[in-house]
């Protein structure tokens, strides 16, 4: 039977990219990824958990499938930025995505010394700005603030038409 999709899969590490993939360790505070039909992924670690100096750096593994390469590397991108771990340890998510993203990946121009090369040209993942993430968080947090007071008042004007209603 020949093949059917293509499928890329990648390693969920405990590593920092910018020094070489170093490993790094330290507790997980929240690690939520959610399986969908073309990406499925599993890791060894759970919120709560860690990674300790004396394992292996590798803690998860992500496998994408698609009909096409293209579709099966956006599925992995994806699901790659919808990934979060929060925790001590640094982990080459940003890295990956970043990889996947570029042209010679895009359009399969890779070879086993590509990585490589990118490694020892010290081209390093780009992490989001810390004001931005602090910025996003505020955000979020006004609007389940405001969110949850709008319901509160919707609440208590259903409940005063109830009485007024009721008193009739």
């Amino acid at each position: 039977m020949p093949p059917h999709g293509h499928v890329i899969a990648c390693k969920v590490t405990a590593e920092n990219p910018d020094e070489r993939f170093q490993p790094t360790s330290g507790g997980i505070q929240e690690l939520t990824f959610r399986n969908t039909p073309n990406v499925w992924g599993f890791s060894i670690v759970g919120t709560s958990g860690g990674v300790h100096e004396f394992a292996d750096s590798q803690f998860g593994h992500l496998f994408a499938w698609g009909e096409t390469r293209v579709s099966s590397r956006r599925s992995l991108v994806l699901a790659l930025k919808e990934l979060s771990i929060r925790g001590d340890i640094r982990t080459t998510m940003e890295y990956l995505i970043q990889r996947l993203e570029m042209s010679a990946f895009r359009e399969n121009q890779i070879t086993t010394a590509w990585l490589d090369s990118l490694i020892a040209e010290k081209v390093a993942a780009e992490s989001p700005p810390t004001d931005l993430a602090v910025t996003i968080e505020a955000v979020c947090r006004a609007h389940v603030h405001f969110t949850d007071r709008a319901e509160l008042s919707q609440s208590a004007s259903s409940m005063d038409s109830y009485h007024h209603w009721a008193n009739l």
